[in-house]
């Protein structure tokens, strides 16, 4: 933890995009549960403040959080997440490919912030995992595909790939496997492929869901099959035609060009 001293300071972390911000507006005041908020360094809310409120830097959510209840006092009581971007010290949503490396670092801090011990590139029976952690859920090997350039057909070949390593790897019936993947419009076209599909349980796979606002979900093999069920084609009878702000080009059909729009991968219409 760090008291962030000047609006340089502030703007450079803000441009970083790494760890929190915490916005100190009232100590350990009565206005605290609403006016003290945590945000994620990268948050836009953190690029329209100053350092005439006090402000502190954390690296980790972990952190952030200890110091937080021990100088402040309980969530929801004397401070709150930033209802935007929830805390979530991780990559924000932006407009081109998530890659593997983006979805890896989303994974590990994750990973991290629940306890785990994580370790990249772990050598095992069959080859290599991309991550390995263990903590009180278990060991886990877990291998991480992303998006390039090469839109739909990639990412249809990188998460084929992904199973077909994780799948040669499982060679220990006490770890857990699981592959992880970001949530994006042309990974939602592949899992639609496996709709019916029985492979997931047969394999008891897990799966590591990464969102390109940060969050992370877990699903087994049976939640998966479900997500996976309830992926519509469309939002509704029809394809919605425009996002919160009502930018024209915002056409699931032909994909946000982002005109005009200063949300970027943040476009509902595509969700």
């Amino acid at each position: 933890m760090k008291f962030i001293g000047s609006n340089a300071e502030l703007r450079q972390l803000h441009s970083a995009g790494e760890g929190l911000i915490f916005n100190d507006f009232s100590g350990k005041g009565p206005g605290g549960k609403d006016y003290n908020v945590l945000h994620a360094a990268s948050c836009n809310w953190v690029a329209r403040s100053n350092v005439n409120v006090h402000k502190y830097f954390f690296s980790n959510l972990d952190e952030a959080i200890k110091w937080l209840q021990k100088n402040r006092g309980e969530e929801g009581e004397s401070w709150k997440r930033c209802g935007t971007c929830q805390a979530s010290a991780l990559v924000q949503p932006r407009a081109g490919p998530v890659t593997e490396e983006i979805v890896k670092k989303i994974l590990i801090q994750y990973l991290k912030d629940r306890g785990y011990k994580v370790r990249q590139q772990v050598l095992v029976a069959g080859g290599k995992v991309d991550v390995s952690a263990e903590g009180q859920g278990g060991h886990w090997l877990i291998e991480v595909k992303g998006e390039d350039k090469g839109g739909y057909t990639s990412a249809e070949m990188n998460f084929q790939i992904g199973i077909g390593q994780i799948v040669s790897r499982m060679t220990d019936p006490d770890s857990n496997y699981a592959l992880a993947f970001p949530m994006t419009h042309d990974f939602k076209r592949v899992l639609r492929k496996y709709k019916g599909s029985l492979g997931f349980e047969r394999l008891n796979l897990q799966f590591f869901v990464i969102h390109q606002d940060g969050k992370v979900d877990e699903h087994d093999a049976t939640a998966m099959k479900t997500l996976i069920g309830n992926l519509q084609r469309w939002r509704g009878a029809f394809p919605r035609f425009f996002c919160t702000l009502r930018c024209w080009s915002s056409i699931p059909l032909f994909g946000c060009i982002r005109w005009r729009c200063g949300l970027s991968g943040s476009c509902q219409a595509r969700r």
